[in-house]
């Protein structure tokens, strides 16, 4: 394995609605889910808030530059209503690269900063250097670290809404 890349787009929070989502921009979602579902059928872990997520289409060979021009083709047709939607819930972009020592290319240019200002979105790379020696352990590390990576998601979205309402509240 040189390296295996995606990127996701994710709408998250406690009174979204994911068929609301996809009917307003008119794009099929990868994953769909809704609070107290379990992350993993395997994992103990929940959900916090709703969500509605777009996973980049692309061979997984491919560069992450190449996986963030392709989403954000897949978000273009949705465009007006993805940027009001983004005003009211979290937006991101995720990247995430898992490589057994090949040293991948992380670069953002103009066109998708001004996309992901416009959205006003964030952006998360998450990079997995994994030992070479041995393809199996890899996958069932990249499966472990993809679960894990959910659940923290979840956490770090559940805090910000939090904070959120804490600052409205004061």
């Amino acid at each position: 394995m040189d390296s295996e890349v995606y990127v996701e787009f994710s709408l998250t929070g406690i009174d979204l609605n994911p068929e609301d989502i996809t009917s307003k921009v008119g794009i099929e979602p990868t994953k769909t889910w809704l609070k107290d579902e379990l992350i993993s059928p395997k994992g103990q872990i929940r959900y916090k808030q709703n969500g509605w997520k777009l996973r980049s289409h692309l061979e997984a060979s491919d560069d992450l530059d190449e996986h963030f021009r392709v989403i954000l083709q897949q978000l273009r047709q949705g465009w007006q209503p993805l940027i009001e939607l983004c005003s009211v819930y979290e937006a991101e972009f995720c990247g995430v690269i898992y490589t057994s020592g090949e040293r991948p290319a992380i670069h953002f240019d103009r066109e998708l900063l001004k996309a992901v200002l416009q959205l006003n979105a964030e952006i998360d790379v998450d990079l997995y250097v994994l030992p070479d020696h041995d393809a199996e352990l890899n996958a069932t590390q990249r499966n472990h670290s993809t679960e894990m990576n959910q659940a923290s998601e979840a956490s770090i979205a559940a805090a910000s809404n939090e904070l959120k309402s804490l600052h409205r509240g004061a």
